[in-house]
């Protein structure tokens, strides 16, 4: 859960960042199970590819 927060908290300054936190507030009513981070991360790592994110940045997700 500390890994999915960080990942959270790093979208906050992202364009289109409200789109996650939507399906983040979905997530969190569930149980959080590692498997649904990694879907959220591949996600969240192909958004930021096609947006052109630099390399430092994406780092910060891996």
């Amino acid at each position: 859960l500390e890994r999915f927060e960080c990942w959270r908290l790093g979208t906050d300054d992202l364009s289109g960042a409200g789109k996650y936190e939507e399906e983040n507030t979905q997530q969190e009513e569930r149980s959080f199970h590692a498997v649904h981070y990694t879907e959220m991360r591949l996600v969240f790592n192909s958004h930021l590819i096609h947006d052109g994110i630099t390399s430092s940045r994406y780092l910060l997700f891996e």
